[in-house]
């Protein structure tokens, strides 16, 4: 965590850590959002999908791997049923 300062116009600069980190260049926009505990800054992506790519890294319990493979299972078992079923 860095700590910068705001100036009197409101203005923060992004450490040079974080701009080269997260491809932030000069002249670009980012996207500020407010959180629950702050506010979030984070670079605008031109695809909105790509932005939301690790988003949720380490918060959930499963990977992402494990959560399609038991999707895919559970689905396989569905229409296994609805096949005997017919």
């Amino acid at each position: 965590m860095e700590k910068v300062k705001v100036s009197p116009k409101g203005q923060i600069v992004i450490p040079k850590e974080f701009r080269d980190k997260f491809g932030i260049k000069e002249g670009e926009e980012v996207l500020v959002e407010e959180s629950r505990k702050g506010v979030f800054i984070m670079k605008k992506e031109k695809n909105p999908v790509r932005a939301m790519v690790g988003l949720f890294e380490g918060k959930a319990k499963k990977s992402s791997l494990e959560l399609v493979r038991e999707i895919r299972k559970e689905w396989e078992t569905r229409i296994q049923r609805f096949e005997k079923i017919k």
